[in-house]
């Protein structure tokens, strides 16, 4: 169950966006089918998570932003994702910046490692 680092676009080694050390802690023991079974159901709620994201940019609405990034936080939390954590729990504490431009620039990255998460547990489908 190691994690072992992917490159990233520059050749050098970044983590992977699931932390499955971390996950299993989370759940108590390492039972992969159990891991697994997790990120299926992060995988069938998240992309609505960030349609309320992207929905809440495109309206210039504070507040939505706000919720909809703390609750999208909260499953990446659930699903031991770190990266998209923090991206998260940045776009949660400036919302009230209103900086809808770099708000606009953050979307394109929290997308971004959203596809690294689908990629991962592509990479992984079959395992548990």
């Amino acid at each position: 169950m190691k994690s072992r680092k992917e490159p990233d676009l520059a050749g050098t080694a970044s983590p992977p966006p699931i932390d499955l050390e971390r996950l299993a802690a989370l759940l108590g023991d390492g039972d992969e089918t159990r891991m697994f079974g997790l990120l299926e159901i992060f995988r069938d709620l998240f992309p609505e998570m960030l349609a309320d994201i992207g929905k809440a940019i495109d309206e210039r609405d504070a507040r939505r932003l706000h919720d909809a990034a703390h609750k999208a936080k909260s499953a990446a939390n659930s699903a031991a994702a770190p990266a998209m954590i923090d991206l998260l729990a940045q776009l949660e504490r400036d919302a009230i910046l209103e900086d809808w431009q770099d708000f606009f620039n953050r979307w394109g990255v929290i997308q971004s490692e959203y596809t690294r998460i689908e990629d991962f547990c592509s990479g992984h489908e079959g395992q548990g």
